[in-house]
């Protein structure tokens, strides 16, 4: 049997090894603690980001999904220099077609003013301006060869032209 001198140091024994333990595991509840605080406020500030992103859609959004024709064809006429426009959906590729005068109204204007410059060229083959305007037309055309050629043409007549 224990007398009670024997019982009092091995309860101070255990109190001790207890109040160690406890103090060995502050620095990992520490850690618990601050490692959850950390991660919800990261997914608390995740979810109050997504939600404000969402509520913010692009007017052309609605005007596309409302089928507004002008914004459809002011789309279609920015896309149309990308490399992707011709790769578009089927459904698209119906608005293209229905609206493809307006679409490529400003290269077909382009295209009609150089046949017109091209038949005047004939009749004035030394005239820098004709000549000049080719390589306007072109460069808006984004064929850099042929306007370059026109310039050359008509920098050979009048070497001030376009400076």
């Amino acid at each position: 049997m224990w007398t009670a001198r024997q019982y009092n140091d091995a309860m101070s024994i255990k109190k001790k090894k207890k109040k160690e333990e406890l103090r060995s595991e502050q620095p990992m509840t520490f850690f618990r603690t601050a490692t959850n605080v950390i991660i919800g406020t990261a997914l608390l500030l995740f979810v109050i980001v997504n939600s404000m992103s969402a509520q913010y859609m692009p007017k052309i959004f609605f005007d596309l999904a409302n089928d507004n024709e002008k914004s459809i064809v002011e789309l279609l006429i920015k896309a149309k220099d990308t490399e992707q426009f011709n790769y578009l959906f089927p459904e698209v590729r119906g608005v293209i077609a229905k609206n493809s005068e307006s679409i490529y109204k400003e290269s077909n204007d382009r295209s009609a003013q150089i046949q017109t410059l091209l038949a005047l060229l004939q009749s004035n083959p030394e005239s820098p301006e004709i000549l000049y305007a080719l390589h306007i037309l072109y460069q808006a055309d984004k064929d850099r060869v042929t306007a370059d050629i026109y310039l050359q043409k008509a920098r050979l007549i009048d070497p001030q032209i376009g400076l």
